[in-house]
């Protein structure tokens, strides 16, 4: 795999970064040496070892990377190296502080990025990832504090979640908008000093960090990492004028109203001339913000402005209906990107329906300047079509779906990165017999319309020539398998064979009694199983999935048993999947597998949702 290192960028960002750190920590690197390796088989991406950071070879891309895949490699390196400082230099004193040492070094693989390197754009991604998957998390009824009682490392083990980093360094984010950028860097600076080569608990943080707080950090740190869940923030208008900023809670057996600061702007909807803007600090569920002249009534409201804020926002109506004409004004893509997460979060929480944005969504994407915003919308387009809808929707708007991806794969002008997201989702409506042919000869090329196909994307051509059976895939496998030997290839290999097979019942028993193939063949089964185009064959093993779960927690290892309830759940079967969860869930001990099925009945309880609420 070495052929795949790119070790001159690899050094480059490393260098940089380093002496970031070094500057901005004030503290020169604290080891004698700083050794990076790749090893096959590392289930958890990154460690960061004092002194030597190992990585999982996947970072060593057998394909062309989009800038995204980059951002996401080299952030992981920067996350680590932070570590250096902040994790290893100093740490925690125990487990349920483990967030103390992964918000910062979450938080500082993305700013450092953004300051020391190329990836201008880091931030964005901080606002499109991070944040977004905390917001999911946090609305899972297995969500938990920031700071969590953990008796053993079992529990431990259960909380390296987004909960734990992507929540906790939003909450950093938070933190840092209040205290002032430098004044947070300087408390960071007096905490290394203060305890390097020691531990230190979040009271020890809280009570050095307060020096350098105009707030008392005790009583916001009590509604922030003690309790669970997210809170909702939405601008409320009044007929005569009056604009109120209100905090609600997703759910009341957990009711908490917290402390927030965020930014609010008002434009006039005429001409998006700022008629008002603000900083405000809440602490309870309703404050007065704005009160807008008879003209300004129907002024465009931007709630939380450069992202500040960690908390579901939604769009009152009158800025939801003004959002396609108007997004494109705003010139910073993160404000952007803020507007149109308040639209994903009003689409996931059933208060506008999916169909809304995809009718929308080539608009936005035609008016769209940046690169990651452009495959930000296209992603969730992806999302909404193939989770949210009901299949007879998705049937029937296949050939839109279709011809809309083949125009905008003629295009010459798209970057890379976005063409590569018109694939992902010209594939995924691709389910048609006839519209499965057209794809076998695309195995043999190595360009389609103006997109460049890498073994990455043959691959994934390969995998659905498989779910639909198509008689040519034998031979089109072993072709690829010229082209692409690697170990990461034939573990692609395996998931296609496995694609293909039609007895998938004996297959999941198959897999199920494997105790000799490695964790990543074993996933690779896993994720051929459940397709919607081999409804008829994976039937049989839903209730077998069901009725095996429990036993698998009972006597497999953490990451098999991770690995089925994660990588083979049934999403597809929605209604027997959701049947068999509620049923299960009461009989269940292990806690790991609780979390697990509580997560996938939720979103699947959302799903429901959703179709219920729009497409009944």
């Amino acid at each position: 795999m070495l052929e795949y290192l790119d070790s001159e960028k690899l050094f480059e960002i490393s260098r940089q970064t380093m002496d970031f750190y070094e500057e901005h920590f004030e503290i020169d690197y604290p080891f004698d040496k700083y050794d990076q390796v790749f090893v096959p088989e590392y289930t958890a991406g990154a460690m960061e070892n004092a002194g030597l950071v190992v990585f999982t070879e996947d970072y060593l891309f057998r394909h062309k990377p989009t800038r995204s895949e980059q951002m996401d490699y080299y952030n992981t390196v920067v996350h680590e190296m932070a570590h250096m400082w902040y994790g290893n230099l100093i740490t925690m004193k125990w487990w349920g502080d483990l967030w103390l040492k992964e918000s910062v070094a979450t938080f500082y693989g993305y700013y450092a990025l953004t300051q020391a390197s190329e990836f201008k754009e880091s931030m964005l991604h901080f606002t499109q990832e991070v944040k977004g998957r905390a917001l999911k998390a946090d609305q899972y009824s297995s969500t938990h504090p920031i700071v969590t009682p953990c008796p053993d490392t079992n529990v431990a083990f259960q909380n390296f979640d987004s909960i734990t980093y992507e929540k906790a360094a939003s909450m950093i984010q938070q933190l840092i908008f209040i205290m002032g950028f430098e004044q947070f860097r300087k408390g960071l600076v007096a905490l290394l000093k203060k305890y390097s080569y020691s531990n230190f608990d979040h009271n020890d943080f809280l009570d050095l960090m307060q020096g350098f707080s105009s707030i008392s950090l005790k009583d916001w740190a009590n509604k922030w990492l003690h309790t669970a869940h997210v809170n909702t923030l939405v601008l409320e208008r009044h007929q005569d004028g009056q604009v109120y900023l209100k905090q609600g809670i997703q759910n009341s057996e957990f009711a908490e109203i917290r402390p927030h600061k965020l930014r609010l702007e008002a434009f006039q909807s005429s001409n998006m001339e700022k008629i008002d803007e603000k900083e405000v600090f809440i602490d309870d569920e309703r404050q007065l913000v704005f009160e807008l002249k008879e003209a300004h009534k129907d002024s465009f409201l931007f709630i939380n402005q450069g992202d500040h804020a960690y908390a579901r926002t939604y769009l009152d109506r009158e800025t939801w209906l003004q959002l396609p004409e108007k997004l494109a004004n705003f010139e910073e893509p993160l404000d952007r990107q803020v507007l149109l997460n308040c639209v994903f979060n009003m689409i996931e929480d059933s208060i506008i329906s999916p169909l809304d944005y995809l009718n929308e969504f080539a608009t936005l994407f035609d008016k769209e300047a940046s690169d990651s915003l452009k495959v930000s919308i296209i992603e969730n387009a992806i999302l909404y079509y193939y989770a949210y809808l009901p299949e007879t929707i998705v049937k029937r708007m296949a050939p839109q779906m279709i011809n809309l991806c083949l125009a905008q794969l003629d295009r010459k002008d798209l970057h890379y990165d976005v063409k590569s997201e018109w694939f992902r989702l010209y594939l995924i409506a691709c389910d048609a017999a006839s519209e499965v042919n057209q794809l076998v000869d695309m195995i043999n090329s190595n360009s389609f319309k103006s997109l460049e196909l890498d073994t990455k994307k043959k691959w994934s051509l390969l995998r659905k020539l498989a779910f639909h059976y198509h008689p040519r895939t034998e031979d089109c496998l072993e072709k690829m398998l010229l082209i692409d030997n690697s170990d990461a290839g034939k573990k692609d290999a395996h998931a296609v064979r496995c694609a293909l097979r039609k007895d998938k019942l004996q297959m999941f028993e198959e897999v199920m009694s494997d105790q000799k193939n490695s964790a990543d063949f074993l996933r690779a089964a896993m994720s051929s199983f459940f397709h919607r185009a081999q409804r008829q064959e994976c039937e049989p093993v839903v209730q077998a999935y069901f009725q095996k779960l429990p036993q698998v927690f009972k006597d497999r290892d953490r990451i098999f048993s991770r690995s089925m309830s994660r990588v083979m759940f049934p999403t597809s079967f929605l209604k027997e999947s959701l049947n068999f969860t509620i049923d299960l869930l009461p009989k269940v001990n292990n806690s790991s597998l609780k979390r697990s099925l509580l997560e996938h009945r939720d979103y699947l309880l959302k799903v429901e949702k959703i179709r219920n609420e729009f497409f009944a």
